[in-house]
């Protein structure tokens, strides 16, 4: 995979890595002004004896630093948003929305095309080369089992004809767990709503309408770190994510939502499951 990933990246910083790269369709960029917080969380790690790690995607992932994000880096016109991963391939094949996919067409063992429903619309899409099927963890072996690829006798269960048995569609599920700690502060340097911030709040949506800066350009999370549970461990097993952001509390008898006071967290995270699941389809339909 490492080369695909080089061909997709854009890289600001890293220059000499060959694990990154610089000339691709997604932009990756420091962040360009990180919460005051964020040096806080650095502070403290080195304080326990964690080791500082500025590239979580070089050599080597154990360690705390700073995070990176996806940005316009090189557009004046776009810089400060997000660059999600549709919109580069968006710009190289223009696609069809509101389209759902029904099945993958499968002739002689071969993808040639998707039948799809645009507004009560049947229609069938060819492809030129090759169909692609990238819908997510949940909906990708959908779409696949739907078409007759999967666990032959629980299509057949379902009335779906088998084109391909192949039992590990839906299966070997890994779960993405992970455990909130939020603490409340009595400044308000997190990212958040309330009335003392209000009029940071006020010049940071100035800024950002302005110059496309500050923290409305960044992605909230801005500092991480790879740990080991136990010392004779090969690799991390435990992420920790900081959000220097605010927190919406929902309290009687405003059920609507009032804002909370300024507030901060960190997740951690279980990065390498070991429990796995299964994804089974349920019924003969999209």
């Amino acid at each position: 995979m490492l080369p695909y990933f080089i061909r997709s990246e854009a890289n600001e910083a890293f220059a000499d890595s060959p694990l990154h790269g610089h000339e691709g369709p997604i932009k990756v960029t420091q962040v360009r002004k990180p919460n005051p917080m964020v040096a806080a969380f650095m502070e403290a790690m080195r304080s326990l004896g964690f080791k500082r790690n500025d590239d979580f995607n070089g050599s080597d992932t154990e360690g705390y630093g700073p995070r990176q994000g996806n940005d316009f880096a090189r557009s004046p016109r776009l810089h400060g948003r997000r660059l999600s991963a549709p919109r580069p391939l968006a710009q190289q094949s223009p696609g069809l929305t509101e389209a759902l996919v029904t099945r993958v067409v499968i002739e002689n063992g071969r993808a040639i095309g998707v039948d799809v429903e645009i507004e009560g619309d049947k229609r069938r899409l060819t492809a030129k080369r090759e169909v692609i099927v990238c819908a997510g963890a949940v909906q990708t072996p959908q779409v696949l089992m739907l078409s007759g690829i999967g666990d032959g006798e629980q299509l057949r269960t379902h009335g779906i004809p088998v084109t391909h048995h192949l039992p590990g569609v839906g299966a070997n599920y890994h779960d993405h767990l992970a455990a909130g700690v939020v603490m409340e502060m009595k400044n308000s340097e997190s990212y958040g709503i309330s009335l003392r911030a209000t009029p940071r709040n006020a010049w940071h949506l100035l800024e950002y309408a302005l110059a496309r800066r500050g923290p409305l350009a960044s992605n909230v999370f801005e500092a991480n770190a790879f740990l080991k549970s136990r010392p004779e461990l090969d690799r991390p097993d435990l992420q920790i994510v900081f959000q220097p952001r605010g927190a919406i509390a929902m309290r009687f008898p405003f059920r609507s939502g009032t804002v909370s006071r300024e507030r901060r967290a960190r997740l951690p995270e279980e990065p390498r499951q070991q429990s796995r699941s299964q994804v089974p389809i349920r019924a003969a339909r999209p």
